[in-house]
């Protein structure tokens, strides 16, 4: 009878509130796990009632913590090794000092057993693992054996789509809930890297560290898909997560649904020691960090008078949160434990406001520790690939072609944090001779958006000097503006430049005209890569018609791409450069990247160039080194003014040339290399995930796909490809040999911005294959 009544007793706390469950339909999957459980809690209730057939139950003793900070001998090893369940985990709030005796419950709470609150089994995971050197054999081959349970135990426990229950097996109610608060995922998610990858957990079987380190990554996806999304705006996380939808849930009265700080600015930190390269962490992080900063309260410190009221109290230069935040408002929340929520800590019974801690610094932390890795460019990577730009931000709308202002791009740009700049106006912006800055980092902007014919920028350029910046779908056509020949006015199409500048993407857009590069990426020649641009790739692009004899102060000066002295890791991939005398691109000393896929036509007196000025070095001591790149897949087509001797590459550098067409007037066969260029057995960089196409495909995806709106292309572009195919095309002087500036009414269009799925909404832009229809 003894045995039946504890049994009946353990097995009622799995019957609570099993409300998650009961919602909907379960996939065979997660009925599959809940059986699982439900195996593992009853074996956990009859090993204990078992022992009750012999001893009488008897209280297990409560501690805080576990009465350790770590295991330091035998003796409270065994004791820990003695309050592991059957099924592999530990209680909280549980004195382990000494070892568990028969008939004992294994925590002072037996509802809770196990369970990953507290810092519960994980912390005793880790405590083994550390003494596991110090003890004698055979107790070692007793902690090997306790860890693999432990660690089987924690990837049972993962939800089939990576998240934690509070407890395991499970217990019902909120328990089920996917469980942040007091940072129990965070803990196991650190076990579950440190079991993967940590010495210190040397004796885990090479099957166990493989499945950790699955769990540790699906646990990532987890975070990933349920950060949460306000007003189509990324955020932070909740302290409860559904198991099933992943919306913030409540918990206890006084926790209710509601965004977190603390937990948050944990698990971001997690990742950024971790994963800061893993699809979708790079946008995680900035949009979480963008959250915290938004939601600091500066310049206060939590205090607690003689009674145990809590306020805040001034502390000039101090930085706190609110643990918990309402979900639409974003204000801080406090909650009583009759569920009554207030704006005011203040206004909670003492009890509350003595038993939990509602304000917290932790974020700090993260803050920090982000702020270095972005200030040391551990965040540039993969020639700027891999960016998210402002996925995951706000969205911004641009209403009309202002120069400045409300409404205007340049308002959408000046603005801080991740953002996404979509346009409900097409036609000119007029930049009056100067150039649109982007200094903020983390933007997106999304030319597709714009009605037709889309967004033309003239008498002016971008400037882009910060990182994580997209630029897609506009034309840039800086023109003369309409000044004497050699005015002085001297302006790039698009200029990534200075140390701030990395992982830029700069895809899909039309630039012509420009009175010095169309487009480049540079910096201080002499001090080094870190001062310069890095990471910057220009794909598909339209790159056409630099103007020679214009404003410039040199003189003839049709450019089309520059990549400075010690700027490293840029690409050029799959553009069409048309009609500029050199560079196309130009890479300088000490530079590196790939030039791939492109089609160039009609390049006068060069079109690849590697090298260097070397008296631009005199004064500097330093001795310029060759830029090394590699040349693949790409196609150059003579033009009216293409030298008779020109050569795909050319000067001096460091180059591996592979699988290159080049053709003069009458289609034959031309030069690989003119001048002094040192052949390489295999690329000196090249970017991940990329494969370069074959030269003989080169020619007709470029014309397809390349500029601005390349569906629709407008009258410049069409004209410009039309030339490029016809051989008419000409190095010009000035945009009025060709028509001149675009004229082009204002056209405007409402945009309803979803509240979810931003990234879905964005590319239904952007046809796979024929006509557009617009979202």
């Amino acid at each position: 009878m003894r045995y039946l009544y504890w049994l009946a007793l353990l097995l009622s706390f799995h019957s609570i509130a099993v409300d998650y469950w009961q919602q909907q339909p379960l996939p065979a999957q997660w009925q599959q796990y809940l059986a699982v459980s439900e195996q593992l809690l009853q074996q956990d209730a009859a090993a204990f009632a078992s022992e009750l057939a012999e001893s009488a139950a008897h209280d297990a003793v409560k501690h805080n913590g576990f009465g350790l900070t770590a295991i330091t001998t035998a003796a409270e090893a065994e004791a820990i090794l003695s309050y592991q369940t059957p099924s592999g985990g530990w209680s909280k709030r549980t004195d382990m000092r000494i070892a568990r005796q028969a008939g004992q419950h294994f925590g002072s709470e037996p509802d809770y057993v196990p369970t990953f609150d507290n810092d519960a089994t994980s912390t005793q995971l880790q405590w083994l693992a550390d003494y596991y050197p110090d003890a004698s054999e055979a107790l070692r081959q007793r902690i090997t054996a306790a860890i693999e349970r432990g660690i089987t135990l924690v990837l049972k426990a993962q939800y089939p789509n990576g998240g934690f229950a509070q407890s395991y097996p499970l217990r019902g109610g909120y328990h089920d809930a996917i469980t942040l608060n007091d940072d129990a995922m965070y803990q196991l998610m650190t076990l579950l890297w440190q079991v993967a990858h940590d010495k210190r957990f040397a004796m885990v079987t090479d099957s166990s560290k493989q499945a950790a380190k699955a769990a540790f990554y699906r646990a990532v996806d987890w975070l990933l898909a349920n950060q949460v999304q306000v007003k189509g705006q990324l955020s932070v996380w909740g302290a409860q997560h559904h198991p099933l939808t992943g919306g913030p849930v409540a918990a206890r009265k006084f926790e209710q649904a509601s965004l977190v700080s603390s937990e948050s600015a944990k698990l971001l930190q997690l990742m950024l020691q971790t994963v800061p390269d893993y699809p979708g962490v790079a946008a995680s992080l900035a949009a979480g960090a963008h959250w915290l900063q938004q939601h600091q309260i500066n310049g206060k410190i939590r205090y607690r008078d003689e009674q145990g009221y809590l306020s805040l109290k001034d502390s000039p230069g101090s930085v706190i949160w609110s643990r918990f935040y309402d979900l639409k408002s974003g204000k801080p929340v406090f909650f009583d434990r009759d569920g009554q929520t207030y704006s005011d800590v203040s206004r909670l019974s003492l009890e509350r406001q003595r038993g939990y801690g509602w304000y917290q610094s932790v974020a700090a932390e993260f803050l920090s520790a982000y702020d270095n890795w972005l200030g040391l460019g551990q965040h540039c990577r993969n020639f700027g690939l891999d960016t998210a730009g402002g996925q995951g931000g706000a969205v911004l709308k641009v209403s009309n072609l202002n120069r400045s202002g409300p409404g205007s791009l340049a308002a959408a740009l000046a603005t801080t944090g991740p953002r996404i700049i979509v346009f409900e106006v097409a036609g000119v912006i007029d930049l009056e001779r100067s150039n649109l800055s982007i200094e903020q980092p983390f933007v997106t902007i999304a030319g597709e958006t714009a009605p037709a014919p889309g967004i033309t920028l003239i008498k002016g350029g971008l400037r882009i000097v910060s990182h994580d910046v997209i630029v897609r779908h506009l034309h840039i056509r800086p023109g003369d503006a309409g000044l004497d020949k050699r005015a002085g006015w001297d302006t790039d199409g698009i200029a990534v430049t200075g140390k701030d500048a990395c992982n830029v993407l700069v895809e899909h857009n039309s630039v012509t005209w420009a009175t010095d590069e169309l487009v480049s990426a540079s910096g201080p020649r002499d001090q080094g890569p870190a001062a310069t641009a890095k990471h910057v790739t220009f794909r598909n692009n339209i790159l056409a018609e630099a103007l020679d004899y214009a404003t410039h102060i040199k003189g003839k000066h049709s450019k089309g791409a520059l990549v400075h002295d010690n700027v490293q890791q840029v690409a050029f991939i799959g553009n069409l450069f048309v009609s500029n005398d050199r560079r196309n691109p130009y890479f300088k000393a000490f530079s590196s990247g790939v030039v791939a896929n492109n089609l160039i036509v009609n390049a006068g007196n060069a079109a690849v160039q590697l090298g260097f000025v070397e008296r631009e070095w005199l004064s500097s001591g330093i001795a310029p080194h060759n830029p090394q790149v590699a040349v693949v897949g790409n196609v150059l087509r003579y033009g009216l003014d293409s030298y008779s001797d020109l050569a795909l590459v050319s000067d001096r550098g460091d180059a591996y040339i592979s699988d290159n067409l080049t053709f003069n007037l009458r289609q034959q066969p031309m030069y690989d290399t003119q001048g002094v260029i040192h052949l390489l057995q295999s690329p000196p960089v090249w970017p991940q995930g990329v494969t370069a196409t074959a030269a003989s495909t080169t020619e007709a995806q470029v014309l397809n796909q390349a500029g601005a709106r390349y569906w629709q292309r407008d009258s410049i572009d069409q004209r410009i490809l039309r030339q490029a195919q016809d051989g008419s095309s000409r190095i010009i002087d000035s945009q009025q040999q060709v028509g001149g500036y675009p004229e082009i009414a204002p056209v405007q269009r409402t945009l309803n911005i979803p509240d979810s799925n931003t990234d879905g909404w964005l590319r239904r832009f952007i046809p796979e294959s024929g006509q557009l229809t617009e979202p």
